[in-house]
């Protein structure tokens, strides 16, 4: 979710919900990252060494992997495209909870929850 010099954040694509009233995400600040990672991509993240247990946790990254970004029929852009786009003037900490792109209007949705507070907001970006 977010990429800043070999600092990333990564917010988990499903929701842990340990109660029926609060969906929960795993987030967590990682140090030594690729300098190719981008805010947007999907990655697989190991960690290395101790885990700070604060929210989100932090610690340092072991091994990471980029997995590749869908591009449905009729867009020009990947979803991690649109997402790096829609995330852009976020300040709040946000996990995605749905992205979906229209072929019809040519516009992808996109539900944020900020979190860990469960506020959540759409935005919707134009495919180019």
């Amino acid at each position: 979710m977010d990429a800043t010099g070999e600092r990333i954040l990564v917010v988990s694509k499903e929701a842990q919900n340990h109660d029926s009233d609060h969906e929960y995400y795993d987030a967590i600040s990682l140090s030594g990252a690729p300098k190719e990672v981008e805010a947007g991509q999907l990655v697989n993240v190991w960690y290395d060494g101790p885990i700070a247990e604060s929210y989100p946790m932090q610690s340092k990254v072991g091994e990471l992997e980029i997995v590749s970004s869908a591009q449905p029929d009729g867009s020009q852009l990947t979803e991690a495209e649109v997402l790096k786009i829609a995330i852009e003037d976020q300040s709040a900490l946000v996990a995605v909870r749905l992205i979906a792109f229209d072929p019809a209007s040519k516009q992808w949705q996109i539900e944020f929850i900020e979190i860990p507070q469960g506020d959540t907001f759409k935005v919707t970006i134009e495919d180019k």
